[in-house]
């Protein structure tokens, strides 16, 4: 029963209840997939959706290691791990649709406000966007070898799935017993259309009249998530707009007329624009006079004034692309390397897994070896080759460590010794395009594992013995040492036990132009238990290559695409194709720009993780959605 008289809930009261929810799902999803003990996995995820849920709007990826320009190279591992996650994601909104559905309808209509102004995506403030972005954030934070992150991911997908339905319904159970009934009214439409990056739909009429102008540029800037200086400059360009078709109402007839294009032109440049960058001015300061000027014409604004503002707002956008072109063109030979070190870096990885078979390095070891270590090895392979002293010295930094004290590996280091070997693999972090903030964090690590404290100094009476009796102190040799008192085996039992090995040599560095690292103490790569999967193309003439293909040879500079990386859906705008259409440069808002090669890009169009925003198609998602934004 619903109690008679209660107060409803504030919005702090309901995130107050979500972050507590949060902690517990966190908890009983590691434990429900045996990953209670990855190491930092829970203390990082939690932190993350603390972090996402006290400010949204900040809590976007940290960019990673790139090419020294800074620009990033999108990878296979990357592809592949964003295949799992938008499938985790499609699984968990499909299982709690209608329960996210019935959350979204009762807490809208009270907390519209805050929503709107800390740029909350949905009222279920535990979405599974939300939760697959944070769980990405924490798997590269806490898990730095990408195998292993598939591994968790594919682990936690199915327990992950199945709690969230009673989340939701325990979520439900506290706004029915607070007083939040539930509305009769049902939204049109999902307000993450371009989230989900649908297909490009035939272009129908706008549809709206132009009391509705307003409430259809409000809705397109927070679609696109633009900040509140770009969002007032709208609602004023709304009021010129509307002016002008309600005197002209065929100016609403055609989308792609000039006063639309104006308003999705902005709109993108709004997401992208270099805002508060040395010498320039943010992009609502730069229109906000010819705005001004529209709203101040005497007679409502034709479509010849709109054409001015937007042939001004081109040139901006031209002149921000060329800027992010320069930038971003790379040489092909250095962009090459970076993809022969994407290739070889899973190979290199299940070396170091076959070269630490039968040894118990401490973790923080072993995620140092297969994880920035192989970084290292894989790219200085690919840049001077996997015969080339420098990727053998590298090597023989790993030899040094097991050798050092197996099977408890790099125990026997002395202060000095290790402090030496420190100072090489600070140096071949650098050589392997590590931040200093990230090789200062490594090397304490590995500092504080392997460090030794000196033994207790021997006792004077110790000491005077051992000087009394020189001889004793000595072990006698294998030719003077008298036979054991024991019983000698019998036959039989001699003949069970196993054999001594033989302490083989130290192995010759392999001959040049082998693909081993260093030397036979290294498994070939044909030698290999197991290879990475690598992914098989379809054959060229099957009809989803072919549509690839076509829609790959029609993409231009300037373009606007969607593209799902690192747990969410992003605007990217395409800034640079190379010569021979093999690579190709995104800038995306508040985050490093990234190159994909013409493969990998492929690959993300196959599986859905990228599309092209058509022109319009910004437009027709906020009209869709508008009834919504009305009640």
């Amino acid at each position: 029963m619903r109690p008679e008289s209660v107060n409803v809930p504030s919005f702090v009261d309901w995130l107050q209840r979500c972050r507590s929810d949060a902690a517990e799902l966190v908890q009983r999803a590691l434990r429900a997939a045996g990953l209670q003990h990855q190491a930092g996995l829970r203390e990082a995820w939690l932190m993350k959706l603390e972090r996402a849920l006290s400010r949204p709007a900040d809590a976007s990826p940290p960019a990673r290691n790139g090419l020294p320009s800074g620009l990033m190279l999108m990878s296979e591992a990357e592809v592949n791990e964003s295949v799992i996650v938008k499938r985790l994601v499609q699984d968990m909104q499909t299982a709690a649709d209608w329960l996210l559905l019935d959350i979204q309808t009762r807490g809208e209509p009270l907390w519209r406000t805050e929503l709107a102004e800390g740029q909350w995506p949905h009222v279920a403030l535990l979405h599974p966007g939300l939760l697959a972005d944070t769980l990405c954030q924490a798997l590269r934070a806490s898990v730095s070898v990408p195998q292993r992150r598939l591994d968790v991911l594919s682990q936690l997908a199915t327990p992950l799935t199945r709690l969230l339905n009673p989340l939701y319904e325990r979520q439900l159970e506290w706004l029915e017993l607070q007083g939040v009934s539930r509305v009769v009214s049902v939204p049109t439409q999902d307000t993450a259309d371009l989230q989900r990056a649908p297909a490009n739909p035939a272009q129908p009429a706008v549809g709206i009249s132009a009391t509705q102008v307003p409430a259809l540029l409000a809705r397109m800037a927070e679609q696109a998530g633009l900040d509140s200086g770009m969002k007032q400059l709208m609602v004023d360009l709304a009021l010129a707009l509307q002016r002008s078709v309600e005197a002209h109402p065929e100016m609403l007839a055609d989308e792609q007329g000039v006063t639309w294009r104006l308003v999705e032109r902005l709109v993108a440049l709004g997401q992208l624009y270099p805002l508060h960058k040395p010498g320039k001015l943010p992009l609502e300061q730069r229109m906000a006079p010819l705005i001004e000027r529209l709203q101040r014409s005497k007679l409502p604004p034709k479509d010849s004034a709109y054409q001015r503002v937007l042939d001004h707002v081109e040139q901006m956008h031209l002149a921000a692309l060329k800027a992010a072109a320069d930038a971003q063109r790379q040489p092909e030979a250095q962009l090459d390397v970076e993809v022969r070190r994407d290739e070889l870096e899973p190979l290199v990885l299940f070396q170091m897994m076959d070269r630490l078979k039968g040894l118990t390095p401490a973790p923080e070891v072993r995620q140092f070896l297969l994880g920035p270590w192989v970084q290292v090895l894989a790219r200085v392979g690919a840049a001077e080759g996997v015969d080339s002293p420098a990727t053998q010295r590298w090597t023989a930094l790993v030899d040094a460590l097991i050798d050092s004290g197996t099977p408890v590996v790099g125990q026997a280091f002395t202060p000095a010794v290790l402090e030496a070997w420190l100072a090489e693999v600070r140096e071949g972090l650098q050589a392997g395009a590590h931040t200093p903030e990230q090789i200062s964090s490594i090397e304490a690590t590995l500092r504080d594992v392997l460090h030794i404290e000196p033994g207790p100094e021997p006792l004077p009476e110790e000491a005077l013995a051992s000087e009394a009796s020189p001889v004793l102190s000595e072990p006698p040799s294998a030719a003077t040492a008298e036979p054991s008192p024991a019983t000698p085996p019998t036959p039989e039992a001699a003949a069970a036990q196993p054999e001594s090995p033989a302490v083989a040599p130290h192995a010759e560095p392999a001959p040049a132009g082998s693909d081993d690292i260093l030397s036979s103490r290294w498994a070939h790569h044909s030698e290999l238990e197991t290879v990475p999967q690598v992914w098989q193309d379809d054959p060229p003439d099957s009809p989803g290559r072919l549509a690839c293909a076509a829609w790959m040879n029609g993409l231009a500079a300037g373009q606007m695409c969607r593209i799902f990386m690192q747990g969410r859906w992003t605007s990217a705008r395409l800034d640079w194709v190379s010569d021979r259409q093999r690579f190709y440069s995104f800038s995306r808002p508040g985050n490093t720009p990234f190159t994909a090669s013409r493969r990998v890009l492929e690959r993300m169009r196959t599986e859905g993780l990228i599309t092209t925003i058509a022109p319009g198609q910004w437009l027709r998602a906020a009209a869709k959605s508008l009834p919504l934004a009305l009640d």
